[in-house]
């Protein structure tokens, strides 16, 4: 056996390997075993910099960037029609019929021939808006039978009174009038 081959040579800092490549006093498994530890495990301190950072951002997007931008929008929303304050009474613009006994509520398919109720209420407001009312009006009385009158209206409740039970508006507007006298 030579002398100094099986024992560490801790005196020489710059071991050379057999690749031709400098260890600088550490084996390559050492070196290898160092490296892939500091990838692997951070330090506490750089994990809790990136929990405050994810925690920041995750604020701002959701709970800053949506009142900044103050709108509604696709992906960050605030779903004001949720939300909002809202006011207790609704307008709903629609057509009734009057026969002898009464006032009489009509479908969407006798206002606007659909079933869809959005629908009916848009084609109620688009004839309000646009001046057309009395030709809806016309149609409508065409649809619905043995009424007398028809009126395109616009009716304002009070929500909480409609679900106890109070149906009665709180205003109510003839944009338009048909019937028997007027065919």
């Amino acid at each position: 056996q030579t002398k100094g081959h099986d024992q560490p040579r801790h005196h020489d800092a710059n071991r050379h390997s057999g690749d031709g490549s400098t260890t600088h006093g550490f084996t390559l498994d050492a070196v290898y075993r160092r490296a892939t530890t500091v990838a692997i495990v951070p330090s506490e301190r750089s994990g809790l910099v990136r929990a405050r950072l994810s925690l920041i951002a995750v604020v701002a997007v959701v709970g800053v960037v949506p009142l900044a931008l103050d709108r509604d929008s696709f992906p960050l929303s605030t779903y004001p029609m949720f939300s909002s304050r809202r006011s207790t009474t609704e307008t709903v613009d629609t057509a009734v019929a009057i026969f002898d006994g009464g006032i009489e509520r009509l479908t969407p398919l006798q206002i606007a021939g659909t079933d869809e109720v959005i629908i009916a209420a848009r084609t109620v407001s688009i004839a309000i808006e646009g001046g057309t009312a009395d030709e809806l009006c016309r149609e409508i009385l065409d649809r619905v039978d043995g009424a007398d009158r028809v009126e395109v209206i616009t009716e304002r409740f009070d929500a909480l009174r409609w679900y106890e039970g109070d149906r009665e508006p709180l205003q109510r507007t003839v944009h338009a009038s048909c019937g028997s006298d007027t065919r």
